[in-house]
């Protein structure tokens, strides 16, 4: 082997070395990072009256033939699920929608707003077993919300003020909008906020890590 090549062939490997260095500090950055942001509140989108508003009233006849009005109800709360056929997490969050309807029942109310046809939201009712949640089919709901994203869910207080919202792509996200009067975080991006008042994101110390 020439000198040249020999010295080539080091070279790369001191490159590749190099690499393999920045990348792990890369990676245990971004650790730190995940780790110091708290998991809890479901990510803030702009849909939708915003927190502290007024929600839009409506009465609307529900799949199985009852009239669900917003405003009719004894209950503290009502959570308003969007939902449409053709998403997958949607379905993945059907079981979440199921055990937050039957053990807050006392003091909460599910509705779902389905996009989709009739038929279409009345099969993907049946398939993930959400037939005993009132379940609505009114594309002018979502306009009048302006939601288009799914899923999607608004907590509306009885006196119908919006208490918080956001896109519930996990039962974490779903439990942070229900935890929201008590915790006075309604999303990830106000968590961040408040962690970020406190300490840094990032820090040169690892606290002996």
């Amino acid at each position: 082997m020439s000198v040249s090549m020999m010295i080539s062939y080091v070279a790369l490997w001191a490159i590749v070395v190099i690499l393999a260095i920045v990348l792990i500090g890369a990676i245990r950055q971004i650790g730190l990072l995940h780790r110091r942001i708290p998991p809890t509140g479901a990510r803030m989108a702009q849909p939708g009256p915003d927190v502290g508003q007024k929600a839009p009233d409506f009465s609307e006849m529900a799949l199985d033939g009852s009239l669900v009005t917003l405003s009719d109800t004894a209950l503290a709360r009502t959570l308003l699920v969007f939902m449409s056929v053709t998403c997958q997490a949607c379905a993945d969050l059907a079981p979440a929608i199921r055990s937050v309807a039957a053990s807050e029942r006392k003091l909460l109310r599910v509705i779902i707003v389905a996009k989709g046809g009739k038929s279409e939201v009345s099969e993907f009712a049946r398939e993930n077993h959400l037939l005993d949640i009132p379940t609505i089919v009114a594309p002018e709901l979502q306009e009048l919300y302006d939601v288009h994203a799914s899923p999607y869910g608004i907590l509306v207080e009885r006196n119908l003020q919006v208490r918080s919202k956001g896109v519930l792509n996990t039962l974490e996200h779903l439990d942070s909008l229900l935890q929201a009067a008590e915790s006075g975080i309604d999303s990830r991006e106000t968590a961040f906020e408040l962690l970020s008042r406190t300490q840094p994101v990032l820090s040169g110390s690892t606290d002996g890590e």
